[in-house]
């Protein structure tokens, strides 16, 4: 692990930061944990004498037989591996052109580099009591994940009076791509092999997906002296996971706390005593393939076909919720 930040201040309104880190992991066990395969669990309640057992007929006296089962020493030779790379960037720019005005800019790249494999050795049933795979088993699984951010704001403030007003305003971005490709088969022709390209008739298959969400966020919170606060929110939200026919949303909030020990005074054995209330929405975005129709290969004796895979929806949206909060704080 490796981390690095840079402090610039060209002057006393501008401070730029740049802060850059990097993490990586490599780690290799054996089937472990709480895993029907792990040499824990096969000490346990295994029963290698009955691991060739085939179907339930093939020993009268065994209705728990499983031909994964395995000895101790025949499960040492699996090989979970794993390979994880991050690397982080990210930038702050903060302007103060006044001092109740103030521009902040953040800016950050994520991406993330994991292999993960699990590995069977060419005979590894040293015993010879498992069947599971005897002549060995490879899968090898490759994720990468990119992930672009961008969040703008502006904050001002002022008095008028016993009157005080702060707004915000502000815009973000953000943009998802990962990529997943694995592969995976059994049956290598002898020892010492530990490649895809080594099995019999070896398998794999691919994913991408990519999300894009933007939203605009405008805020005004207004004071009465130091007793009455009301909060006014709006975000505006548009995201790739919406249906084509779908284009934004809109998130409104309204939130009132009165102070009544600051007009008041003291209330006994009460030194603060505050009432609240609120009301908002908010919304939960849908998969990213949730808005398309889809279909499944489906196999027949009359021939190959398709079935109905995701119905889909063009006008799909979010799921809003509407939140009404109401208490006091004492």
């Amino acid at each position: 692990m490796s981390s690095a930040t840079l402090n610039i201040i060209p002057t006393d309104k501008l401070r730029v930061r740049i802060h850059t880190m990097y993490t990586g992991r490599q780690q290799s066990t054996i089937q472990n944990n709480n895993n029907i395969y792990g040499i824990t669990s096969l000490i346990q309640m295994g029963k290698p004498e009955f691991a060739r057992a085939l179907s339930f007929g093939d020993a009268g006296d065994n209705y728990t037989g499983s031909f994964a089962w395995a000895t101790a020493r025949e499960v040492t030779f699996r090989q979970l591996n794993s390979e994880i790379d991050n690397t982080l960037v990210s930038s702050t720019v903060t302007y103060t052109p006044a001092r109740n005005m103030s521009l902040k800019a953040n800016f950050g790249l994520n991406m993330t580099n994991g292999r993960g494999e699990s590995y069977m050795p060419y005979k590894w049933a040293a015993d010879n009591k498992s069947s599971y795979y005897a002549d060995g088993y490879l899968a090898i699984g490759r994720r990468q994940q990119k992930e672009l951010t961008m969040d703008l704001r502006a904050n001002h403030n002022m008095s008028v009076g016993s009157l005080s007003f702060e707004t915000v305003a502000g815009f973000n971005a953000n943009r998802m791509v990962r990529k997943f490709i694995e592969g995976w088969g059994n049956q290598f022709p002898g020892p010492g092999l530990q490649v895809l390209g080594a099995l019999n008739a070896p398998k794999g298959g691919s994913s991408f997906v990519e999300v894009i969400e933007a939203g605009y966020l405008f805020q005004e919170r207004i004071g009465v002296g130091e007793f009455l606060f009301a909060t006014l929110s709006m975000r505006m939200d548009a995201t790739s996971t919406f249906g084509e026919e779908f284009s934004t949303v809109t998130y409104p909030r309204v939130g009132v706390s009165y102070l009544l020990t600051e007009m008041l005074g003291s209330m006994g054995p009460l030194s603060t005593f505050r009432l609240r209330g609120s009301w908002g929405q908010s919304g939960n975005q849908p998969g990213a393939f949730d808005q398309y129709t889809t279909y499944s290969p489906w196999a027949s004796l009359e021939g190959p076909g398709l079935r109905p895979g995701n119905v889909g929806n063009p006008k799909l949206g979010p799921e809003i919720t509407t939140e009404l909060e109401a208490g006091f704080d004492h």
